[in-house]
């Protein structure tokens, strides 16, 4: 067997050249190669300030992962560390970044405050991600003129550094700040020119563009951008954050009512409310409560609305009902989201390696979000040890099966079926559920069969990057492809 492709140890002595090289693992869907490189790079700190550098990079690291605790403890060991001025004031963003996802707006809000107001504006980057840092804690503290007025002295900076990605960002976040203000046209403004600078319409525009239209009652612009944003949430390369799910299930839930779908309606507003207590937005908690409040008393009388008639109704359903197979199967396992996150993300970067056409790519990923939906339907200590019995066992491998069974009441595609049916099967044929061989398993299932390797060896098992890479390396020709292997593999390699 060839040398492995990624030396758990840094390749050179040069901190900055490591960094660069875990920042490309992390871009292309490997944060854990990432952590390995950059933990191994600590080693080669010489000074404070080097090692200070290594911790925020571990921090931004861990945060992709959703490891905030451990994220807030290295950018307060980079703080402690750094001597530099422009360094501590980056490091302390980050910190009060970690602060805000762990519902600490308050707290997150008070350390931007007192940045902001030291920070230069010589330094037109930094000190305009601190006034963009500064207007999200605002608005979750619902200081929303505050919010608006940061949020608009950011976008100038961004503007004068050409930042697009950065503009469109911030974009949204003002258009989110308008609507909240009432501001409509302003918003409208602010939201499609955001679409115009995103290459892909992402999930929170768009959500934010059919609140805006409901707030004005034009229901047929509000319906365009609502199941806009309903068909590509299952099929995104990363799990939302809850904020964003919790606002689409809102607005779904709006339309729902409109529709005199109440219990439709009611169950959307639930979980929207769940996931706003979550994290500790208490407003809109209090919000969604009010509403169903409200409904439950009043009914929504019917009203003939044209435009409403364009709503995918069955499709509201679909989304709730895979809303709750999510929530069923993150049951089955404490890390069930880290693993399926993992999982993804590795799906993304070997679809990406072996040049999959981006249908059959969003295929596959979501393929990955469901493929253990079966297992919802077993005992749990079968779940735990299927070895523990022959009968045991025997239930655990019909679990794909069972999945296909169960997501037949849905309009999931047939294809993306079949690879959930086939993603256990193995190159040799010892496999399940039917034993299949080679060529006779579906190609796209062999894909996502390498990512459920690896990132079960990464969140189930515990194991560091190089080790799971190992196991998948080794796994060739008996459990996975060896052609999907080597493209694996490469990916390292060519970073």
């Amino acid at each position: 067997m060839n040398d492995h492709p990624l030396d758990p140890t840094p390749l050179g002595n040069s901190i900055p050249e490591n960094i660069q090289r875990a920042m490309s693992f992390s871009a292309k869907g490997f944060p854990y190669a990432s952590l390995e490189l950059l933990e191994a790079t600590l080693g080669l700190a010489t000074t404070e300030e080097s090692s200070a550098t290594v911790h925020d990079a571990i921090g931004l690291i861990s945060v992709g992962i959703s490891q905030i605790h451990d994220a807030l403890e290295h950018f307060i060991t980079a703080v402690r560390k750094s001597y530099s001025d422009r360094n501590q004031l980056r490091y302390q963003m980050h910190e009060a970044m970690a602060y805000g996802y762990l519902s600490q707006h308050d707290r997150a809000q008070r350390l931007l405050t007192h940045l902001v107001a030291i920070s230069s504006t010589s330094d037109l980057k930094l000190h305009s991600r601190l006034c963009a840092n500064l207007a999200v804690s605002q608005a979750y503290n619902e200081f929303y003129r505050e919010a608006l007025e940061n949020t608009c002295t950011a976008l100038g900076y961004a503007r004068e550094t050409h930042d697009r990605q950065f503009e469109a960002t911030l974009l949204n976040n003002l258009g989110h700040l308008q609507i909240e203000l009432g501001a409509y046209k302003e918003a409208e403004h602010s939201l499609l020119r955001a679409l115009e600078l995103f290459e892909t319409p992402p999930l929170p525009t768009l959500t934010e563009l059919g609140r805006l239209y409901l707030a004005q009652e034009q229901y047929d612009q509000c319906v365009v951008y609502a199941q806009q944003a309903v068909r590509m949430v299952w099929s995104s390369i990363l799990n939302y954050e809850r904020e964003e799910i919790a606002r689409l299930c809102n607005l779904l839930a709006h339309l729902a009512y409109h529709l005199g779908e109440l219990n439709v309606a009611l169950r959307l507003l639930e979980k929207s409310q769940l996931l706003f207590g979550q994290l500790s937005m208490w407003s809109q908690w209090q919000q969604a409560q009010s509403l169903m409040d409200s409904w439950r008393t009043h009914p929504k009388r019917y009203v003939h609305i044209d435009s409403l008639y364009e709503v995918d109704l069955d499709g509201i359903r679909e989304f709730l009902f895979l809303f709750d197979a999510m929530n069923a199967q993150e049951l089955t396992h404490r890390a069930f989201s880290a693993l399926t996150d993992t999982r993804v993300q590795t799906v993304q970067a070997l679809c990406s390696a072996m040049g999959v056409p981006e249908e059959d790519m969003n295929d596959v990923i979501y393929a990955a979000r469901f493929a253990d939906y079966g297992l919802t339907a077993l005992e749990p200590e079968v779940i735990e040890n299927p070895y523990r019995s022959a009968y045991a066992l025997q239930q655990y491998q019909q679990h794909p099966d069972l999945s296909i069974r169960m997501l037949q009441v849905t309009t999931v595609p047939a294809r993306v079926l079949d690879i959930i049916r086939d993603h256990h099967e193995h190159w040799d044929g010892s496999g399940f559920p039917s034993g299949k061989r080679e060529g006779q398993i579906t190609p796209l299932a062999q894909v996502l069969a390498a990512a459920d390797v690896y990132a079960t060896e990464i969140v189930q098992n515990h194991k560091r990057h190089s080790a799971a890479l190992q196991t998948v390396e080794e796994a060739a020709g008996h459990i996975l492809s060896p052609g999907v292997v080597q493209s694996f593999t490469r990916l390292f390699n060519e970073i």
